[in-house]
């Protein structure tokens, strides 16, 4: 049945749970961006005849307790006195703290009954539709904020998906444990990964589509130990992705036996440095050069300016000096001399200075928040706080 419209503060009870609707006159824009928690309401005109001008698919609806609602469904919402329904197609977190849903599909239109409404085709996270999903926004003064989707490692895909659409992180770089199986023996990885069917790839980048977030680039760590067939599938699986990058976690020698495939391909490789100052290890300066002489037009770099700093070396110069080469960058904050992750804010890596810096010159870099320190809450919370010390940082 139709939900009827109640008073400013009443949530709306109708097809699919319960979406905080009050009746706030003349409340019409909501702005980008903006993401609605628990609690808190979407203004809706009840006289007006359409959704705010900005709300869309791809934006968030508030819920007053998510377990309330299934995982996909619709809500209609009558106008007090009318017979004009608004009807919305939702896709909720499958967190169990969820504090928002996703506008999946919405109808604009005025319609008396739900039977114009387009059925949903919906499994685990968002499936494509004829109207799509709106891009979500997460540049901040020019500066692109995504997430390593290693940040929400301990979550399946489809949740990660959709905790980022929740933040309103709008691009993300895809950790290869969140579609590899794990804890499995090496020569099983191995058979995985030179027979996994491609089309499992493409439904994940249809996923990401769905929710309104980029897929920038696919990690996938090439090892030495790694078959011809497994190199191969690399570039196969983030060619079925739809991305160009491959960020890489490896050894300085895989350079020079990867460019022939990254040219064969027309992908690149982007490798990614930690603070192991181990021969063959990326930590130095020295090292990304060494991988990338006379190969730096496929060979590139995955500066993580924790790791960056933490093994005694500056990032706000590196990145000044190599942002050409530089294919993304990781955001996290760790002490000097080797020290721990922390809370952003909280050790002593010049996360603001790097970021003003590719604020102020244009880089069109993506900085992508990587959680890793001990959170005192869940990671849907501690990435939501990263995101909201880079924009204030951005800001200011």
């Amino acid at each position: 049945m139709p939900a009827s419209l109640q008073q400013s503060g009443e949530a709306l009870t109708g097809i699919g749970g319960k979406i905080c609707i009050p009746a706030v006159h003349g409340a019409d824009q909501i702005c980008d961006g903006v993401v609605w928690r628990r609690g808190d309401f979407l203004p809706l005109d009840p006289c007006i005849d359409r959704f705010p001008n900005n709300l869309g698919c791809g934006d968030l609806l508030p819920v007053r307790n998510a377990l309330d609602l299934p995982p996909e469904g619709v809500v209609e919402a009558k106008c007090d006195g009318g017979s004009h329904t608004h009807m919305v197609a939702y896709y909720a977190s499958v967190l169990h703290d969820a504090d928002s849903v996703l506008l999946y599909q919405d109808m604009l239109s005025l319609m008396p009954t739900r039977r114009d409404f387009h059925k949903l085709a919906l499994g685990g996270a968002l499936a494509a539709t004829d109207l799509g999903a709106a891009k979500l926004n997460s540049t901040v003064r020019g500066v692109q904020i995504g997430a390593q989707s290693y940040s929400f490692r301990t979550m399946p895909l489809d949740a990660a998906i959709a905790a980022m659409a929740s933040i309103g992180l709008a691009e993300c770089e895809l950790y290869q444990g969140h579609v590899e199986p794990q804890g499995v023996p090496r020569a099983d990885l191995r058979k995985w990964r030179e027979t996994v069917d491609l089309d499992d790839f493409r439904k994940i980048r249809a996923k990401f589509d769905a929710a309104g977030v980029e897929l920038f680039a696919y990690n996938y760590s090439f090892k030495p130990d790694f078959s011809d067939a497994e190199i191969q599938r690399g570039f196969d699986m983030a060619k079925a992705l739809g991305v160009t990058r491959i960020t890489a976690s490896s050894t300085v020698p895989m350079g020079e036996k990867l460019y022939p495939w990254c040219e064969k391909n027309g992908v690149v490789v982007a490798f990614h440095g930690h603070s192991n100052m181990a021969e063959g290890e990326f930590a130095t300066p020295a090292s990304f050069a060494k991988a990338m002489q006379g190969r730096s037009k496929w060979i590139k770099i995955n500066l993580d300016i924790g790791h960056f700093w933490a093994a005694g070396f500056d990032p706000v110069d590196f990145l000044e000096k190599h942002h050409a080469d530089i294919v993304t960058v990781h955001i996290k904050d760790r002490k000097k001399n080797q020290g721990d992750n922390m809370p952003f804010g909280e050790g002593d890596t010049p996360i603001i200075p790097v970021l003003h810096l590719m604020r102020d010159r244009k880089y069109r870099i993506p900085a992508n928040i990587e959680y890793e320190y001990k959170g005192a809450s869940d990671p849907t919370t501690e990435v939501r706080k990263c995101y909201e010390y880079c924009r204030k940082a951005l800001e200011a």
